[in-house]
């Protein structure tokens, strides 16, 4: 857990290095420490690289090879090609949430799990779903200072109308995913199953009403209703473990 957080704040630290004049132009970011002046980039740069090298050396330390290859991995994929990526084409998404879920590998296989099994397979691929509407409805949210930023955004390429659909195919997949988790044995409770069940019900019906029926564009709203529904799916799977172990 120490190295996982070790790198993803040298992972963040780095990509805010990176984006300091794009986050100069976003009222959303102008006031990031490196923006602000509250902190010079070099040295940002020297606190993100030794936050990334205490992670590694710490993988190497306990000999969990896999877990650092995933790591570093992760780490050239976000800010190597992820942060480069966004500023030609909004599809930089797709390997933008693939560092999202390499997370869940990187715990599955350091506490001596295998990286192919089923249920370490769906968690990823739930938090992958997950991270595409995440993302566009913050993009939604901001789109002129995206816009205002020279970055790429969804509305380029689609009508708002078209990017609500295609947000509601991915919650729908992320809801998928979460339900196939716990038929793979993640839940061994009826009441777990049931409490996820009803959140994905709740969750796409609240999404299609507003987007469909009320033709209300709560852009924020939702984005705090995604990131809930994956909060308290997480939880629930987490206290119901801690359950098994009393």
């Amino acid at each position: 857990m120490v190295a996982v957080f070790f790198l993803a704040t040298g992972t963040s630290v780095l990509n805010q290095v990176q984006d300091r004049r794009i986050d100069a132009l976003m009222g959303r970011t102008k006031n990031r420490p490196i923006p602000a002046g509250e902190i010079k980039p070099a040295s940002a740069l020297f606190l993100s690289l030794f936050l990334l090298a205490a992670g590694i050396l710490l993988f190497a330390e306990s000999g969990m090879w896999i877990p650092l290859i995933l790591g570093a991995g992760n780490v050239i994929i976000y800010n190597g090609i992820y942060t480069r990526l966004k500023m030609k084409t909004v599809f930089a998404l797709i390997p933008g949430a693939l560092t999202g879920a390499v997370p869940i590998l990187i715990g599955w296989t350091a506490a001596g799990g295998n990286i192919i099994d089923p249920e370490a397979i769906f968690l990823g691929l739930f938090m992958f779903f997950w991270q595409v509407p995440h993302f566009w409805l913050l993009n939604l949210s901001y789109d002129l200072q995206y816009k205002t930023a020279e970055i790429p955004t969804i509305t380029d390429h689609f009508t708002f109308f078209q990017v609500k659909r295609i947000i509601v195919v991915w919650l729908t997949a992320a809801s998928l995913t979460s339900l196939m988790m716990v038929s793979r044995g993640f839940s061994h409770h009826i009441i777990l199953a049931a409490a996820i069940l009803l959140m994905n019900i709740i969750l796409l019906i609240i999404t299609i009403y507003r987007f469909f029926i009320a033709h209300s564009d709560p852009y924020k709203l939702l984005f705090i209703l995604v990131n809930s529904f994956l909060f308290i799916v997480l939880i629930l799977l987490i206290a119901e473990k801690l359950y098994l172990l009393t």
